[in-house]
């Protein structure tokens, strides 16, 4: 009705965004002109911090809630600020999280709050159902729980999601330890819902981007990754059933495309990878390589084979009719095992024999695959940087962009990022500045979240997990 009535009174006329709140506010009469301009007008968004839960007489639990800015570097926010928040919760023994929008309880814009909810206090889930735009954290004893509650499917896919999306926003911003991060993330290894599982894969890609230049850490995590990787390939399998759910097709070419950055050494991936590769390459209409993931097989194969599956994809290239068959390809080139191959790959892109809007495909590729493959893009960037801008020099700058990313994202040492920096300081690329500098800061905030993992007790937790 309030949107009704927005609409209508401000139909042949302008209007702004107070004016839609106070179409709903005069409807509902509630308010929403003082609470969405918190929202709306200020920079971020707030960190809700669960600090202590208290048992009641009556026998529901105090909640003791801090409210701050959240920065996801973990830097200390020049000011503060506060919002009204409308608190969902979910707890073990208790409260459901089901409250409708306009009967949850509001959090004032304030710093501290107390709320009571009914539970037995094992656990509780801010935010259920994530309608806020925030981060939450929780005292660290609760953490086992939490996981408990994931395992079990205690809190819904939403809420697993927001609650593995918001340990590793504020693991990676020093606001918790990163082995209850870990601790947290084990907890689905069991997971059923592909949406959830889109999430776990996405958390586990970015571990392994940061801790790529720790070897000790690199090992163990991706031994980590493979115990739950590999029992859920098994599950799914390769092949598309007829059965399957949407969700089901897209979780398994997610599952499969990921494979190569922890499985690639894996006995019988490798031999399942190469099974479908060598009936592509015979007959490219079988239906033995779905294209969701083609390219991680083309990846897979490749890291575990040498020239000849190298010039296989080179064919491949100059064979397959559509483009975004031919881009597959030259993804997988990136997986190339040796210096020598990973610089042919390299040459190949500025050949002139593939289209401009997509030669950078395999510096991206590259430059993720490995520790190795992620210096040598690096420095063959810088011994070709002239032969880039030439080659771009009539594009949008987004192209050379393209090109920076698969140079020097994803490091993660202090060092590298000072090495970066002097060089583009020696040869500055006015057009992509913007990217180079996000880049540096990108590479800063991974070196402080790296020495935050290797002061914690990370590498202990792993190595403990693994013996189990």
């Amino acid at each position: 009705e309030g949107l009704r009535n927005y609409m209508s009174s401000f139909s042949y006329g302008n209007a702004t965004t107070d004016d839609l709140w106070g179409a709903w506010e005069d409807v509902s009469g509630k308010p929403i002109r003082k609470l969405m301009g918190q929202w709306t007008r200020q920079m971020g968004f707030p960190l809700l911090e669960l600090k202590a839960a208290e048992p009641q007489p009556d026998g529901s639990i105090k909640l003791s809630l801090h409210q701050s800015w959240f920065l996801s570097d973990g830097s200390a926010p020049s000011s503060s600020q506060s919002w009204t928040i409308p608190l969902f919760v979910t707890a073990s023994g208790g409260a459901n999280g089901e409250e409708k929008m306009d009967e949850a309880p509001l959090m004032p814009a304030e710093a501290d709050f107390e709320l009571n909810v009914k539970g037995d206090g094992a656990w509780f889930k801010l935010n259920a159902g994530q309608h806020v735009p925030m981060r939450v954290v929780y005292p660290e004893t609760m953490v086992p729980n939490l996981a408990s509650a994931v395992r079990t499917k205690s809190i819904c896919a939403a809420d697993r999601i927001g609650l593995l999306s918001d340990y590793a926003a504020l693991a990676r911003a020093g606001r918790v330890d990163p082995a209850s991060y870990l601790e947290l993330l084990a907890a689905y290894s069991a997971e059923t819902d592909g949406t959830v599982w889109s999430m776990v894969l996405e958390q586990l890609g970015a571990l392994r981007g940061i801790l790529n230049d720790d070897e000790t850490l690199s090992e163990l995590f991706s031994r980590f990754a493979r115990s739950m990787l590999l029992p859920k390939l098994a599950e799914i399998g390769w092949s598309p059933l007829e059965t399957d759910e949407h969700l089901t097709r897209k979780l398994r070419g997610e599952l499969i495309s990921i494979l190569s950055s922890f499985c690639a050494n894996e006995p019988e991936v490798q031999a399942e990878a190469r099974r479908r590769f060598d009936a592509f390459v015979a007959d490219p209409s079988c239906s033995e390589l779905p294209s969701e993931y083609q390219q991680a097989v083309y990846k897979l194969v490749l890291a575990g084979g040498g020239e000849a599956e190298f010039e296989t994809l080179l064919r491949l290239f100059d064979t397959l009719a559509l483009n975004e068959e031919k881009k597959s390809t030259l993804m997988g080139l990136g997986a190339a095992p040796t210096p020598e191959l990973r610089t042919r790959a390299l040459e190949f892109a500025i050949s002139g024999k593939v289209k401009l809007q997509d030669f950078f495909y395999v510096s991206l590729s590259m430059h993720r695959a490995s520790a190795a493959g992620k210096a040598q893009t690096w420095e063959f960037f810088k011994q070709n940087m002239s032969r880039y801008t030439a080659m771009t020099d009539k594009a949008t700058s987004s192209i050379l962009d393209a090109i920076i990313i698969g140079a020097i994202s994803g490091f993660a040492t202090e060092a590298k990022a000072a090495e970066v920096r002097d060089f583009f300081g020696a040869n500055p690329l006015p057009r992509n500045e913007r990217t180079i500098t996000q880049q540096i800061e990108a590479i800063d905030a991974s070196a402080k979240y790296l020495q935050r993992v290797q002061a914690s007790t990370a590498k202990e937790w792993l190595e403990s997990y693994l013996q189990k």
